[in-house]
């Protein structure tokens, strides 16, 4: 069947626009991602990065991803101002890193390197350098927070020595948490809790019920024997004797009268 002219005119026109508007919708998206991958503080993973070192003033935090990765081990590990390296707190260094990869500059702006003392970026108050499987390196300085407290100051991978016009970044001010607030203790990995031991659960042997031999029965030895009985008992002997008893030679006997007087 032929389509009318006008109704072909008509398809023709809906399929224009509806391509249009695919194009120009998968146009801006690829636009979009463009931006964000600009907007990024840096194009990487977080799988990429291997080590990190945070200098904090006279304090550095060193980070290590051992290689190869051990199942059951900690996945980094620290060293604290050049000393003996001990595990590290993987949730601390994985907020680090995820902040790394994914942070976003809320915009950049261009001050004389004279003016960088006003932004905290002349010295400082963290610098992260951190490296990368392929052995690339990356730094972030981060200065003072911004006239509202909602960004910090930053430059990134700036240049050494610094031209008279730096590119200041804002950058996220989850950053003062993850690396300049964060005590040094946290790095540490937290010791595992306490086990308890089998000598705390109740055992037959260990329950608090009394045992036979602390009930009270008497035992024979404590009652009172027959052969002491008789001995505590007041024996014959300690009554009155007869021979205690006035005998009958006290009385006065006849002889004893006085006798009669003879006229």
């Amino acid at each position: 069947m032929k389509l009318k002219s006008s109704t072909a005119w008509l398809l023709a026109i809906a399929l224009g626009v509806g391509g249009g508007v695919a194009l120009f919708e998968i146009r801006s998206t690829q636009q979009q991602v463009a931006q964000q991958q600009q907007s990024k503080l840096f194009s990487i993973t977080e799988a990429e990065i291997q080590q990190i070192t945070l200098k904090l003033g006279d304090r550095t935090v060193q980070l290590d991803r051992p290689e190869p990765f051990q199942p059951g081990k900690t996945v980094w590990q620290l060293r604290l101002n050049g000393e003996a390296t001990e595990p590290a707190s993987d949730g601390a260094v994985a907020f680090l890193t995820n902040l790394l990869a994914t942070s976003q500059r809320d915009r950049t702006i261009t001050q004389g390197r004279d003016r960088l003392k006003e932004l905290g970026l002349d010295r400082p108050r963290a610098e992260i350098t951190f490296r990368l499987k392929s052995g690339k390196q990356h730094q972030l300085a981060i200065g003072q927070a911004g006239f509202d407290d909602s960004f910090l100051y930053g430059l990134v991978d700036a240049p050494n020595p610094l031209p008279d016009q730096v590119s200041v970044s804002l950058i996220p001010k989850d950053f003062q948490v993850a690396a300049i607030d964060r005590p040094i203790a946290e790095w540490k990995r937290p010791p595992p809790p306490p086990s308890p031991s089998p000598s705390a659960s109740p055992s037959p042997s260990g329950s608090a019920a009394p045992s036979p031999a602390a009930s009270p029965t008497a035992s024979p030895s404590a009652s009172p024997s027959p052969s002491a009985s008789p001995s505590a008992s007041p024996s014959p002997a300690a009554s009155p004797s007869p021979a205690a008893s006035p005998s009958p030679t006290a009385s006065p006997s006849p002889g004893a009268l006085p006798s009669p007087a003879t006229p």
